[in-house]
């Protein structure tokens, strides 16, 4: 089994990921944990090709979810991979989980990742989850039904799911 699970900050990539390596004994490539060093270092931008090449190799061979929307490196996953969940939730449902998810965060000042810690002055940067989620929501729908309609991914079988209870179906079907 080979799968990938996409959508907007917030809306619950990691989790499903989780909860579907814990369901059906795959591992979990946390695209997020490649590309955030400490400091908030962001390889998609320093280091492009060093991430592309990362999750090239955590993608080789079978039984693997990954949980990240970084479209630069759907060409790599995508050819592979046989499942796409897409969590196309609602805006407002996304913004009732990233919000809080965000503001526990900078209140416990632990680690999101390694050497990177949330904080209250983050909230106000527009790479912040809180507002890429608002801002690209939209853009991000279509960027994802765009390659989507390419022939190259038509043999994907797709899971978009516009609610928990989709989602909740979706990892029901896959677990099986």
């Amino acid at each position: 089994m080979r799968v990938m699970v996409v959508g907007i900050s917030g809306a619950g990539k990691s989790t499903f990921a989780a909860r579907l390596a814990e369901a059906a004994g795959l591992r979990v490539v946390e695209l997020d944990l490649l590309n955030w060093g400490p400091g908030w270092y962001n390889r998609s931008a320093e280091e492009p090709e060093a991430l592309i090449n990362a999750i090239d190799a955590a993608t080789q061979g079978d039984n693997w979810v990954v949980a990240g929307g970084y479209s630069q490196v759907w060409p790599i996953v995508w050819p592979r991979m046989k499942h796409l969940v897409w969590l196309d939730l609602p805006r407002m449902q996304v913004m009732r989980q990233v919000i809080p998810r965000s503001l526990a965060r900078a209140a416990s000042g632990t680690d999101v990742f390694p050497g990177c810690r949330e904080d209250f002055f983050r909230l106000f940067r527009a790479e912040h989850p809180i507002r890429w989620a608002w801002n690209r929501h939209h853009s991000r729908r279509e960027s994802i039904a765009r390659a989507l309609a390419e022939p190259a991914y038509a043999h994907l079988e797709v899971h978009r799911c516009h609610s928990r209870k989709d989602a909740d179906a979706a990892l029901a079907r896959l677990s099986t």
